[in-house]
């Protein structure tokens, strides 16, 4: 999924992920919540 500024998205954390800036300068927040 490719994402723009102001989107997020949410997925269950126990399947394979990864994360990959496509532009250089690239900064994001990662808000985990364990329930």
């Amino acid at each position: 999924v490719e994402l723009g500024p102001g989107d997020y998205m949410t997925y269950r954390g126990d399947v394979p992920h990864a994360y990959e800036a496509l532009a250089p300068g690239t900064t994001f927040v990662l808000i985990m919540q364990h329930v």
